[in-house]
């Protein structure tokens, strides 16, 4: 579709900006193209990206009716991005060119709220836009602005209850929609019940695995089962999932304001703000389900079903930090030395942990491990005293089963069914320092990790006692050489390596992470050369001749 008038020039269009996109079948036209004139009547550009968004999210069908107004608009945008002005100043358009529109624009938190009405109650007393707006009204928890015309836009957070019980709402804008409980947002719906031709508009981060994101998730879930959908209009703006969290390319990938219009200073700042977890997801806008994992994205390459027959040789059991859940997991070798891994039981608090770990013994007839300095060790004398075989590892075993694990995974020694909860805790883990060694970081990781740490015990135990051979030959070291002119060095001194003519800085540290590769650097004198700052590159500097 065409651009309204007010799009500044040379600015990035949607299609180049979004990394997601659903798009209704059944859109015809956009109430968008309608507001142009308003607009330029409020003295308001848009960016292309925004002009873009601005047509999907007031799409309408044949009948004129929002194509998304059942299933609704969901945005996953990384903080800075310019959605407060894209929204605000949509709303604003729409209350003037639409009168008596009633608009319930919500936050999760007072503060959020609080922020995006001074910013909208600053913005209405532009000259252009004051003439259309009659007052303004704050209280704690609520705050309005009232147009000449009879439309309102109300403000408020609903961790505070607002939005429940306000009739006759045509638009809703959910800010913080990664922190929206199923509950709340029939809350918010059904304050639209009565309207002919209704739009709810849910715009957030990548949630954190403790935020209740069951109604965003879905959304998002609808949205990349099907991009071309009935009626949802879904748009994602996010770094690549391996991103280097320090690549402002990446910056520019993920934030489509970066960095004409959100400045390096303004990300830097909020890169130094937030947790490393926390700016990839609100700074990047990189979700954890397409982040990869602590073991560099293999993880999802060892799904293999259990060999037939096959029965667990060690079980584990383990705690999260604060004790809030427990697991049980199992491991078993195969005749080919590939260890088997797997949960057996997960649930919230540790009351059933004992009785359940007693039950799966005595059915598989195997030891049960556990780390005696973790947060599931007062369990010991409880589990001794049902008579359970244990096997209480110190820190230099929790180590050297750590290590052991990922030597598995790099070498497709070990094996796993697909699991949520598993699967959900490799997404989670974070690598702790131990002196000069490395266990599984409980207290720093993004949520619960029992079941990793479990099938780390477990693993452990089942190789160390079952007598198989889970060991490889040693292999020759993987090489990476980088350069214009990196296949003529490789001709001559690397014949096996991987070559490429330019690889970015990020490229390279992952390659070296995932393979324990060297990598090799051919530099002419013409190329500018970025050193990684993870690892050592040795350069070769080699002539014309």
């Amino acid at each position: 579709m065409p651009s309204v008038a007010s799009v500044v020039p040379g600015t990035r269009p949607l299609s180049d900006v979004a990394r997601r996109l659903a798009v209704p079948t059944r859109m015809v036209d956009s109430v968008w193209f309608d507001l142009d004139s308003t607009f330029r009547k409020l003295g308001v550009e848009f960016d292309a990206w925004q002009d873009g968004a601005g047509q999907l999210i007031l799409g309408v069908d044949e009948d004129g009716h929002y194509c998304a107004t059942v299933e609704g608009v969901g945005m996953s945008l990384p903080r800075q991005v310019g959605k407060t002005y894209l929204i605000g100043f949509m709303m604003f358009a729409l209350c003037v060119r639409f009168p008596g529109l009633l608009i319930l624009w919500t936050a999760h938190h007072g503060d959020t709220s609080a922020e995006t009405f001074t910013a909208m109650e600053t913005a209405s007393h532009r000259p252009l836009i004051s003439s259309h707006v009659l007052k303004r009204f704050a209280s704690d928890n609520h705050k309005e602005i009232i147009f000449r015309n009879g439309s309102r836009i109300l403000f408020g957070a609903r961790a505070r209850g607002f939005g429940r019980g306000i009739p006759g709402v045509d638009i809703i804008v959910c800010d913080e929609a990664q922190i929206l409980p199923e509950r709340a947002m029939d809350d918010m719906l059904a304050a639209m019940n009565t309207a002919e031709n209704g739009l709810a508009i849910f715009v957030g981060t990548p949630p954190k695995p403790t935020d209740p994101a069951a109604a965003f998730k879905r959304m998002r879930a609808e949205a990349m089962a099907e991009e071309n959908s009935d009626g949802l209009v879904w748009i994602e703006c996010g770094a690549d999932p391996d991103a280097d969290p320090d690549d402002h390319d990446q910056w520019e990938k993920a934030n489509p304001s970066y960095p004409h219009r959100t400045p390096m200073t303004s990300m830097m700042r909020l890169r130094k703000r937030l947790s490393p977890d926390s700016w990839l997801r609100e700074g990047l806008g990189i979700w954890d389900e397409d982040a990869i994992d602590v073991f560099a994205g293999q993880w999802g390459d060892l799904l293999r079903e259990l060999p037939k027959g096959l029965e667990p040789s060690a079980l584990a059991v383990a705690t999260g930090i604060e004790q809030t859940h427990s697991s049980i997991t199992a491991a078993a070798v195969d005749e080919e030395g590939v260890v088997h891994v797997r949960s057996l039981q997960y649930g919230p608090g540790v009351g059933w942990l004992v009785e359940a770990a007693k039950s799966w013994a005595d059915r598989f007839n195997v030891p049960v491990a556990i780390d005696g300095r973790g947060p599931a060790a007062p369990l010991v004398p409880a589990l001794e005293f049902e008579g359970i075989d244990l096997r209480i590892l110190s820190t230099d075993d929790v180590c050297n089963a750590s290590s052991e694990l990922a030597r598995l995974v790099a070498n497709e020694l070990l094996a796993h069914r697909a699991d949520p909860e598993l699967d959900g805790a490799v997404r989670n883990a974070v690598k702790r320092p131990v002196l000069d060694r490395w266990a599984w970081g409980r207290r720093i990781s993004a949520g619960d990790i029992s079941p990793l740490e479990g099938v780390t015990l477990a693993a452990w135990i089942a190789m160390n006692e079952s007598g198989a051979n889970v060991y490889l030959p040693e292999t020759p070291q993987k090489v990476l050489v980088v350069g214009p002119r990196a296949a003529e060095w490789a001709q001559l001194h690397a014949p096996d390596a991987e070559v490429a003519t330019d690889m970015q800085r990020w490229e390279r540290d992952a390659y070296r992470r995932r393979h324990d590769a060297r990598v090799v650097i051919i530099v002419d004198g013409y190329v500018e050369y970025r050193p990684s700052v993870y690892g050592r590159e040795e350069l070769v500097e080699i002539g014309d001749g």
